[in-house]
């Protein structure tokens, strides 16, 4: 029986994905070495970022547990850990299963993330923008020039789920372009497991899939073509989302209302337009110079080429033959930082991250077709040649961003750590139960992360940090970011609520890292968008009129902040008296 020639297409395309497919693998795997290379180098110098602590830390809970207990074990120790994120540790837990606990995790877990948005995009690029595999091959990786790719905090190095968010939602977006070219129940269905992964990377992600894909889906049904395979299609998406994460949802209900309504600094900023304009330029910031520069030698390339060419004005034919395709992937790059601006969200330049998508595979994928349409070898040349420079000097820049600059902040957090150690096995204490003062780059997070995955004597036994024996216990009575936890901290005035802070302080903390008298000025006034900052003069006054003794010299931890770790009365009364007894059973 003689094929179609619809199937006979179909068929190409799929010999020609599973051609890229193969170096698109292989390209995600180097540049998850390189990602990994990156991680290691930065913490050899620096502090671990305060927004990707908890993700780490959870991570390798989950991933010994799973190691210890099984994966049931490892999977109920995320679900019980109040997290709002759940697929990237699902993953974790699979990977883990392999893999030793270190931050690695999550550079690898973001690489599946990043192979599957450019699968998607190399599938939609041949199969409904026509496009050739050199241009599909052109277009995904170019995408690898965006500098938020390689970034020391929030990029592929790091663990925070903006990007991991961003991928998905790329996922998502671009399936549903295609969706929007060929109404299949399939490809429909295929909308819905991706906005289900997006969901579970990042709870905030319905917003922006409304935001982005909602009028989207609107348009289609109103410009009438093939109306009811669009809803059916439409309504199987919403369906497959639902069944997805609708469960994850009304289970974590109320924890995800009080973190993203009423804990959450940056969702209740209430900034004016004026202010909150800046995010157009955080979502510039993470598509990056280099990738800016690609863009300007194809443009400058297609215009020496189209004034050879006149009257045929190449650009405008492939964007007129592009036509809603190409406003859909505008407005998919627009929708989301239009949606923060209105908000007046509070300038976190990772929650633009989302808009990358759109931005660059409708500007790149609009140039690249104009180069695949003048059919110039040449050309064709140039383009490659520059991406190639794009993507060296995007690692370069990532590369130059991870090296050591000034004081070595992990080797302070080291020193905090060593500190308190050796005076716990110097008085014989069983236990070491620490905070610190301030939440800078320096807070309580930051030292259990070090002592977690830097410190070559800490393990973790049945859940519990242990270093010969001593349980490493972190207490978190002075991380009050957020007015939220401000408020639910005891008594009516400033002064109360410092005082039941304090008095939790002496009752639950042996050990204590606290800015010296200059910090504590800097903090409060430089850092006060975190609560506890404001008052870092006072509590410090108040714990050391309570006796805490210093048992390290000043640490510089960074530039602008020097500690030193105290420890406590109570704990020193504790040590004198057995000291004491010690020595009457001698003589």
């Amino acid at each position: 029986m003689m094929q179609s020639e619809e199937q006979l297409e179909v068929q190409n395309v799929q010999f020609a994905l599973w051609k890229l497919l193969v170096p698109i693998a292989f390209v995600c795997f180097l540049v998850g070495a390189f990602c990994s290379q990156l991680n290691i180098e930065l913490y050899q110098h620096m502090n671990p970022f305060y927004d990707s602590i908890d993700y780490h830390h959870l991570m390798h809970a989950a991933v010994v547990e799973t190691q210890t207990n099984g994966i049931v074990s490892g999977v109920q120790l995320v679900w019980n850990s109040g997290s709002t994120v759940l697929m990237p540790f699902l993953i974790g837990i699979l990977v883990g299963v392999f893999a030793e606990p270190s931050r690695l995790i999550g550079v690898w877990i973001q690489m599946i993330y990043l192979f599957a948005f450019l699968g998607c995009l190399s599938w939609y690029l041949q199969r409904f923008q026509k496009t050739s595999l050199s241009t599909a091959g052109l277009v995904c990786f170019a995408f690898l020039a965006c500098d938020c790719l390689y970034g020391a905090n929030g990029g592929l190095s790091d663990f925070r789920v903006d990007l991991m968010l961003c991928l998905s939602f790329g996922c998502t977006a671009i399936l549903m372009l295609a969706a929007m070219e060929k109404p299949s129940r399939t490809i429909y269905a295929l909308v819905g497991v991706a906005a289900t992964v997006t969901c579970l990377s990042r709870a905030t992600a319905p917003v922006y899939l409304l935001v982005a894909l909602g009028p989207i889906a609107l348009w289609t049904l109103l410009r009438g073509i093939e109306r009811s395979r669009h809803l059916q299609g439409q309504l199987i998406a919403a369906l497959v989302t639902v069944l997805g994460t609708g469960w994850f949802f009304f289970l974590k209900f109320d924890r995800l209302y009080y973190y993203y309504v009423v804990w959450n600094t940056d969702a209740n900023a209430d900034l004016s337009i004026s202010e909150s304009i800046k995010h157009f330029e955080f979502a510039g910031r993470s598509i990056g110079e280099n990738f800016a520069l690609l863009l300007m030698i194809w443009l400058i390339a297609i215009s020496i080429y189209t004034v050879r060419s006149l009257p045929k004005l190449p650009l405008w034919e492939t964007l007129r033959g592009m036509g809603p395709s190409f406003v859909a992937m505008v407005w998919i790059g627009v929708s989301p930082v239009l949606f923060l601006v209105l908000r007046g969200a509070g300038n976190n330049p990772f929650v633009s991250m989302p808009a990358i998508v759109g931005m660059s595979v409708a500007t790149l994928l609009l140039l690249a077709k104009t180069i695949e349409s003048i059919g110039s070898k040449s050309l064709g040349r140039i383009a490659t040649a520059s991406l190639v420079f794009a993507l060296a000097s995007a690692a370069a820049d990532g590369w130059e961003e991870h090296q050591p600059s000034g004081v070595n902040e992990m080797a302070s957090l080291k020193q905090m750590v060593d500190t308190m150690v050796k005076d716990c096995r110097a008085n014989g204490v069983g236990q070491i139960n620490y905070s610190v003062t301030q939440v800078t780059s320096v807070c309580a997070g930051s030292v259990y992360s070090v002592a977690t995955f830097d410190h070559d004597g800490f393990r973790k036994i049945d859940g519990q940090l242990e270093c010969d024996g001593m349980a490493f216990q972190r207490k978190n009575t002075f991380d009050v970011a957020a007015e939220a936890t401000w408020d639910e901290v005891a008594g009516e005035t400033e002064s109360e609520k410092i005082g039941t802070l304090i008095s939790e302080c002496e009752r639950e903390i042996d050990y204590l890292v606290m800015p010296d008298e200059k910090t504590a000025a800097y903090i409060q006034q430089h850092y006060a968008f975190n609560v506890i900052n404001r008052y870092q003069p006072n509590i410090r006054e108040h714990l050391l009129a309570n006796g805490w003794v210093a048992i390290s010299e000043p640490i510089q931890a960074n530039e602008n902040e020097t500690v030193i770790v105290y420890r406590s009365a109570k704990l020193s009364t504790k040590i004198a008296n057995k000291l004491r007894t010690d020595d009457r059973q001698l003589h």
